[in-house]
């Protein structure tokens, strides 16, 4: 009987301290207010704020960026191979960017989407009797091979 009355305390002892919580001066109108105040912050980065943060004045939050990828693919004899096939990895855990094909002139050019932290791409070629795997480097937005 004593458990019983201990608990039926307990109960009504947690349901006023819940109570309590929605008073006056919380809750909803407390957070919203809240929420306007961040909204109306200025999140762009100018120069008068980059300097004050130490923030590099073309930072961007984004995390993609669009960059030129150049390749050309030669045989042994310098001449330009046709139709070859390319693949492009992401260099860390392999997922296939671009699956394309180089023009008459062995050349495949074109901007692509990649994730803004990666510096490099695994770029395949479909051809025998050259080196036909190389890691790209990508430099200001570029990544440009040559596979002869």
């Amino acid at each position: 009987m004593l458990e019983i009355k201990q608990n039926y305390f307990l109960c009504l002892f947690c349901l006023f301290i819940l109570n309590g919580c929605g008073g006056s001066g919380g809750g909803e109108d407390a957070i919203q207010n809240q929420t306007e105040s961040l909204a109306s912050t200025d999140s762009e980065v100018t120069e008068e704020n980059s300097q004050t943060r130490n923030i590099p004045k073309n930072f961007s939050y984004s995390t993609h960026s669009t960059i030129m990828l150049s390749i050309q693919v030669n045989s042994v004899n310098g001449e330009f191979l046709a139709n070859t096939g390319i693949k492009v990895f992401l260099p860390f855990n392999q997922t296939l960017l671009l699956e394309t094909q180089t023009n008459s002139n062995g050349w495949y050019q074109s901007d692509i989407f990649v994730p803004s932290h990666i510096n490099s791409l695994d770029v395949h070629v479909n051809a025998m009797g050259i080196i036909n795997e190389a890691s790209v480097k990508i430099i200001n937005d570029t990544a440009h091979h040559i596979f002869q």
